[in-house]
């Protein structure tokens, strides 16, 4: 049964989504990507418990690694330099910093984009954008919907061809480079099939031929206009201080900061806040359950 944060409105839920994204993405403050990112781990284990918390680790690690030496290679801005490539060009600590930000921006993008593809199911974004947009909802929950299906039937396939692998002896990397090759044709195959299946199916069915009408079991209560109070406000005071240059943070030339002021503590533990209000929310239903049980 699902409790606390999911049984939110979807308004509410997009609404603390779009938040984390915007001022993670936009901002790219050192410590509200950290708060981010470890407020967006925090929130996929208490959703997904371990298995998702190393899933999610693991994919975005690499990633983020990845990201975080390319851009030396690429950019050689700065002022602080460390020493040179064998292409001559200067490898500098501002460009260095930048990387390890994009980085861990990346890590946190993805740990927000995996929680939304969790909380926001097909039926919620038919929901929110079905009446003004309806083909972007639609092509959206398409998408969203996908991804589960694709990560599905990943584990199908390689579990059915490491079945036809020789024994359990270390592969060489041309049959790692073939193994991988067959995953990806055989994917890629599946995803079009499966799409020429739905625009058969949607086509049979009679979409797009006339009128829609809609259906939706969602209310908007008191607890859901408090939540939602309470993040427009939250979002409110960020970018209140962030146009103030209260919490300004610059990468190049050189790498400068604001002295930490209150009104930028503040912005701090408000994000972190903002972030876990799934964790408070599922917390509060536990608590409001453990005292019904204690009454009992």
């Amino acid at each position: 049964m699902k409790t606390g944060f999911a049984t939110l409105h979807p308004m509410v839920q997009a609404v603390f989504f779009l938040s984390c994204l915007s001022v993670t993405t936009w901002i790219m403050h050192p410590v509200i990507l950290v708060i981010s990112f470890a407020a967006g781990l925090v929130c996929i284990a208490e959703t997904e418990g371990k298995s998702g918390l190393w899933s999610s680790v693991r994919t975005g690690a690499g990633l983020s690694c990845f990201a975080a030496i390319l851009n030396p290679l690429f950019s050689h801005g700065g002022v602080t330099v460390w020493g040179y490539l064998p292409d001559g060009n200067p490898l500098t600590m501002e460009s260095l910093i930048f990387g390890a930000a994009a980085g861990l921006l990346l890590f946190a993008t993805l740990n927000w984009f995996r929680l939304l593809s969790k909380i926001m199911t097909s039926d919620k974004m038919i929901y929110l954008f079905g009446r003004l947009f309806p083909r972007f909802a639609l092509l959206l929950s398409m998408v969203f919907s996908f991804f589960g299906k694709i990560r599905q039937h990943y584990q199908e396939v390689r579990a059915a061809r490491q079945s036809l692998l020789p024994g359990m002896r270390p592969l060489s990397w041309i049959v790692r480079i073939r193994f991988s090759a067959g995953m990806l044709s055989s994917l890629i195959q599946w995803s079009l099939e499966n799409a020429l299946d739905t625009a058969d199916s949607m086509n049979s069915r009679g979409y797009g031929s006339g009128k829609r009408t809609f259906f939706h079991l969602y209310h908007l209560h008191t607890e859901d206009i408090v939540w939602m109070l309470i993040l427009i406000a939250g979002n409110g005071w960020i970018w209140y201080a962030f146009c103030n240059e209260q919490i300004a943070y610059s990468y190049y030339p050189a790498v400068s900061m604001e002295p930490a002021s209150v009104q930028a503590l503040s912005v701090f533990v408000l994000f972190g806040v903002l972030c876990l209000l799934p964790v408070v929310a599922d917390g509060k239903e536990y608590w409001k359950w453990r005292c019904l049980r204690s009454k009992i």
